[in-house]
């Protein structure tokens, strides 16, 4: 997964050190709190964490713009509450977000 998080670092640098690729996911996944095994297979994960991934790999090429579309499909009420409460941390490290949801009492 570290290297689905740091998937552009390659095009960005070249040739990228595994060390600093698990550094970058690393530092992604710490900055929203997320519980996140670098060593994971992404498509083993479940589709709560496969959303966090997509955030770190924004995340990793610092982004300052994310645009979700329907982000909560698919899940269930505590993995959307977890999911808000990143979208939350993201709005108040000055990251815009563009949330498009049918949902809208979310």
């Amino acid at each position: 997964m570290a290297e689905n998080i740091a998937i552009n670092l390659h095009r960005k640098f070249g040739w990228v050190s595994q060390d600093h690729i698990h550094q970058v996911a690393l530092t992604a996944i710490q900055s929203i709190n997320a519980n996140l095994d670098l060593n994971a297979i992404l498509e083993d994960l479940p589709i709560a964490q496969q959303q966090l991934v997509a955030i770190c790999r924004a995340l990793a090429q610092n982004a300052r713009l994310l645009i979700m579309d329907e982000p909560t499909a698919s899940l269930t009420a505590k993995e959307v509450k977890d999911l808000l409460d990143v979208v939350i941390k993201l709005k108040s490290k000055g990251i815009s977000i563009i949330f498009v949801s049918h949902n809208c009492k979310k």
